[in-house]
């Protein structure tokens, strides 16, 4: 599996073949953990997953964008996106 940047040469290989190895499906079958997640999406109009993507998968994310790291668009706010 492999992720395209943008520009020539922002290519990256992700190890991970399948989909279990980027993220814990274990968990998106945990009736318990699902209805938490509708429960929260309702309430606030937004879900955030903590630990949803791997470590590794994290990583290799983080390490096709250094490049652009100057790129980067920094805002520090307090409201949702609604």
């Amino acid at each position: 599996m492999s992720v395209r940047d943008a520009r020539p040469g922002g290519e990256i290989e992700l190890k991970a073949q399948r989909l279990d190895e980027l993220v814990d499906v274990d968990r998106l079958v945990d009736r318990e953990f699902v209805h938490g997640c509708r429960a929260d999406l309702a309430a606030s109009g937004a879900l955030v997953v903590e630990g949803f993507f791997s470590s590794d998968a994290v990583a290799a994310v983080v390490r096709s964008c250094a490049h652009r790291e100057a790129d980067a668009f920094y805002a520090s706010s307090t409201h949702n996106v609604y």
